[in-house]
């Protein structure tokens, strides 16, 4: 079922809520994207002005410039927030199919050790302790 109506905060709206066309529930991935990338890194995928925001979101154009912002995150984790970041909805997983994805399967399994570096775990403090609307 299409939705239509255009709702959410810019910073995590998908590309497909913004261009009015309709879209699906697979907009509540994306913004789980840019969640996941804020817990990792301590910042937005997307930043500027709320026109810029907008064009970059549209554009699926998510700030991957910081090497070492992503020099602690494991390569499937990145892959994880590909998928979800993906600006083509069809191309973007299901809630299914990410609970499936390598990332979040092998961080569930029994005796794997889950390694958060220090700038995840102070991202996810801030983020806990920040209040609801600024979340």
């Amino acid at each position: 079922t299409l939705m239509m109506a255009s709702c959410g905060s810019i910073a995590y709206v998908s590309p497909d809520v913004l261009n009015g066309k309709g879209y699906t529930n697979k907009c509540d991935l994306w913004s789980l994207g840019v969640i996941v990338w804020m817990l990792l890194t301590g910042y937005p995928p997307f930043h500027g002005d709320e026109k810029v925001m907008m064009s970059k979101i549209k554009a699926g154009q998510a700030d991957w410039s910081h090497k070492s912002r992503w020099k602690p995150v494991s390569e499937d984790a990145v892959d994880f927030l590909k998928c979800l970041l993906n600006k083509d909805p069809s191309k973007r997983p299901r809630a299914q199919e990410a609970l499936k994805h390598k990332w979040l399967t092998n961080c569930a399994q029994e005796g794997v050790p889950v390694s958060l570096g220090r700038t995840a775990l102070r991202s996810i403090e801030r983020y806990a302790s920040a209040s609801k609307i600024r979340r």
